[in-house]
C-alpha cells in the first residue's frame, strides 16, 4: 500500500471504497511539457536520424572546453619548434662602453667601444632542443586522440544508459497497460458476481502499483535523454549506435591513452636531454669596435675585437634544474605504468562482462518463454474460474521480469561490445 502515496487523497478513497477513479488521474502525471518536447523529439527523431556514432562524438567533442587547452599546446610546440631552428642559444645583445680620465689624471684619455653578444649553442643543445620540440608536438597530437577516445566512452555510456532506460519504459508502459485491462476485466467480473469485491481492489492495487513504476521510468529516461543533449548538444540518437566487436585481443601502444602517455614519456626523456645539455649557460661571442686617443688632440687609434666567453658546470647550480627534469621524467614513467595496468584491468572486465551477458541472455531467453507459456496458462484457468486473481497476478509479474531482464540483457550485450573497443581502444 505503500505506493498509493504517490497519489491524491481523493483517489486513494475512491480505491479504498472501490468506485473506480477516473481515467484522467492516472493519465495527467505532471510530466514538464519541455520533458515531454525533449522524449518526442529524441525517441521519435532518432527513426529518420542519419547521424553516426562517429559524427554524434565529433558534435559533442566540439563542444568539449578541454578542447582549447590542445590548441595552446599546439602553439608552444610551434614556438619550441621555433626557438630551436634559430641561429643563437638566445636574444643576442648590444653592448656598448665610454672610458675617459676627465676629473682625473686630465691627459686626455678617451675609448668608445660598442659590440655585439651572440649566444652560442653548445654540443648537441640544438639537437637537444629541437628533439624536445618534435616530442612536445606529438604530446599535442596524442593528448587531443586521447581525450577523444575518451569522450567517446561517455557518449557510448549515454547512448546505452538511454537505450535501457527507453526499455525499462516501454516495458514498464506495457504493465501498466495490462493491469489497467485486467482491472476492467475483473471489474466486469464484480458486476456479474463472478469475483469478489476484494479481486477489485487488488487489481485496483496493482494498477497503482505499475503506475508507479511507470512514473519512475518515465523519469529516468527523461534524465537519460537530458544527459545525452548536455553532453552532445543533439536532439535526436544516432541512427545505429549498435557496435561490431574488435577483432583485437592484445593492449599494445596504438591504445590512445597509452600512446599519449608514452608521447609525455618521450617528452620528459627529451627534456632530460636538454637539461644536461644546459648544465651552464651559453658561450657568449662577443663582436666589437674600439675607437681610443691616448693624449688630447692626437689621431684616434681604431681597431676591431672579438672574444669569447665560456661559463662553467658546476654541479650545485645544475643540479636542482636537472633533478627537476629527472622527477618529471619518473611521474611520467609511473603514469604509464598505472594507465597500463588500469586499461588491461578494464579490458579484462569488458571482455568477461561480454561473455557472461552473452551466456545470461541465453538462459533468460529460456526462462521468459517457460514464463510466456505460464502466463498464457494461468490467463486461461483465470478466465475459467479455475485459478484465483492472486495466482494469476504472481505469475503475471513472473513473466514481466522474465520478458524485463531478456529485453535488457539483449541492450547489455550491444552495451558491452561497446564497452570492450573503448577498452582496447577503438574509437569510433
Amino acid at each position: 500500500m505503500e505506493n498509493l502515496s504517490i497519489l491524491p487523497a481523493t483517489i486513494l478513497m475512491l480505491v479504498l471504497t472501490g468506485i473506480q477513479a477516473p481515467a484522467f488521474a492516472l493519465e495527467n502525471h505532471g510530466l514538464h511539457t519541455e520533458d515531454k518536447d525533449l522524449m518526442e523529439s529524441l525517441l521519435s527523431g532518432d527513426q529518420q536520424s542519419q547521424l553516426s556514432l562517429s559524427e554524434t562524438i565529433e558534435k559533442a567533442y566540439q563542444r568539449l572546453p578541454q578542447r582549447k587547452v590542445f590548441d595552446s599546446l599546439d602553439v608552444e610546440s610551434d614556438a619550441l619548434a621555433l626557438q630551436s631552428k634559430s641561429l643563437f642559444a638566445g636574444n643576442p645583445a648590444l653592448s656598448a662602453s665610454y672610458q675617459t680620465d676627465q676629473g682625473a689624471t686630465q691627459g686626455g684619455l678617451e675609448e668608445w667601444e660598442a659590440g655585439i653578444e651572440v649566444p652560442l649553442w653548445r654540443l648537441g643543445q640544438k639537437s637537444a632542443r629541437q628533439s624536445f620540440a618534435e616530442a612536445s608536438n606529438v604530446t599535442a597530437i596524442t593528448g587531443r586522440k586521447a581525450l577523444r577516445h575518451k569522450l567517446a566512452g561517455q557518449v557510448r555510456e549515454t547512448i546505452w544508459d538511454v537505450h535501457h532506460a527507453r526499455i525499462s519504459f516501454a516495458q514498464a508502459k506495457k504493465e501498466w497497460e495490462t493491469n489497467q485491462a485486467l482491472e476492467q476485466d475483473v471489474k466486469r467480473r464484480v458486476q456479474l458476481g463472478e469475483s469478489a469485491k476484494t479481486d477489485l481492489m487488488l487489481a485496483k492495487d496493482q494498477t497503482l502499483s505499475k503506475y508507479d513504476i511507470f512514473l519512475n521510468a518515465e523519469a529516468e529516461l527523461v534524465h537519460a535523454l537530458k544527459r545525452y543533449q548536455s553532453l552532445t548538444g543533439l536532439k535526436n540518437l544516432p541512427a545505429n549506435p549498435e557496435e561490431k566487436q574488435s577483432e583485437i585481443t592484445i593492449l599494445d601502444n596504438t591504445h590512445p591513452v597509452l600512446a599519449e602517455r608514452l608521447a609525455e614519456l618521450n617528452q620528459s626523456q627529451s627534456n632530460v636531454r636538454v637539461a644536461r645539455k644546459e648544465k651552464a649557460e651559453s658561450p657568449q661571442l662577443l663582436l666589437g669596435a674600439r675607437q681610443e686617443r691616448d693624449v688630447r688632440g692626437s689621431d684616434p687609434v681604431n681597431s676591431f675585437g672579438i672574444s669569447i666567453r665560456i661559463p662553467f658546470s658546476i654541479d650545485s647550480q645544475s643540479a636542482p634544474k636537472t633533478a627537476a627534469a629527472q622527477l618529471t621524467l619518473s611521474k611520467a614513467q609511473s603514469q604509464l605504468d598505472v594507465t597500463r595496468r588500469e586499461l588491461q584491468m578494464s579490458l579484462h572486465e569488458a571482455d568477461h562482462e561480454l561473455q557472461t551477458t552473452r551466456k545470461r541472455l541465453a538462459l533468460v531467453t529460456k526462462q521468459a518463454k517457460l514464463a510466456n507459456e505460464r502466463l498464457r496458462l494461468a490467463k486461461l484457468a483465470f478466465s475459467l474460474g479455475e485459478s484465483s486473481l492472486v495466482n494469476l497476478l504472481r505469475v503475471q509479474s513472473n513473466a514481466f521480469n522474465a520478458e524485463r531482464n531478456k529485453q535488457q540483457l539483449k541492450v547489455s550485450i550491444k552495451r558491452a561490445t561497446a564497452r570492450y573497443n573503448q577498452a582496447i581502444g577503438v574509437t569510433p
